[in-house]
């Protein structure tokens, strides 16, 4: 009988600490690849303040059309939890991602600032482009990292997002609101129209230029 209680006891101490974590669900945020299926279609150009949480600790997937006319370079998530966390107990609560193979930016990190409690989700870096971008058909662009092209469609995940994070120690009641933002570069063809009118205005400067100084002779 004793060895019995002592075996339940023994059980009731080891739950304690899953009871404790239990609110700690990894909540983060992370590019998908392949072609999931979308709760929310929207443009690139509405990210701030349309992407938030949904008030569920599942996962919401926003399909997001880069309306921006350019290449898309950069996309940051920024948000405020509590101040003076340790760096260790933040990096193991959240998380940030986008998949190996197909992944538009060369980094994704995840930075904390314990004076302020900013937490940046921060996806960037790309490669230079080599003029075949494009969408619908972004296939030559897999892996690539050279951003993300203009016409395309790409899916951002909310995944594990709870109200009151650790009965509100991590961040306050609710859920906590993402302010967004993102960086474009011109595409290859816009540049390269770019330098040939910079060319062509250079010439017409110069034969002004000497014309002024024939007609002063």
């Amino acid at each position: 009988m004793l060895r019995r209680y002592l075996l339940i006891a023994a059980g009731c101490l080891m739950a304690v600490p899953n009871i404790a974590m239990a609110d700690l669900v990894d909540p983060g945020i992370g590019f998908k690849g392949g072609d999931p299926p979308c709760d929310f279609n929207i443009n690139v150009t509405d990210i701030n303040p349309t992407i938030q949480p949904q008030n569920n600790s599942g996962t919401t997937n926003y399909c997001v059309t880069n309306n921006s006319g350019a290449i898309i370079t950069s996309i940051d998530f920024d948000m405020t939890i509590d101040k003076n966390l340790s760096l260790s107990l933040v990096d193991s609560v959240f998380s940030i991602s986008q998949p190996n193979t197909t992944a538009d930016f060369l980094h994704d990190t995840l930075t904390y600032t314990p004076s302020t409690g900013d937490l940046n989700f921060d996806f960037f870096g790309v490669k230079k482009p080599d003029g075949d971008e494009g969408c619908p058909n972004k296939s030559a662009d897999i892996g690539e990292r050279e951003g993300i092209p203009a016409g395309c469609v790409f899916t951002v995940e909310l995944k594990g997002w709870v109200d009151d994070l650790d009965n509100g120690k991590i961040y306050g009641s609710g859920q906590p609101t993402f302010t967004s933002a993102f960086t474009t570069a011109p595409e290859p063809s816009t540049l390269s129209l770019l330098g040939i009118g910079l060319l062509l205005l250079a010439g017409v400067v110069e034969f002004r230029r000497r014309s002024s100084a024939w007609s002063r002779s």
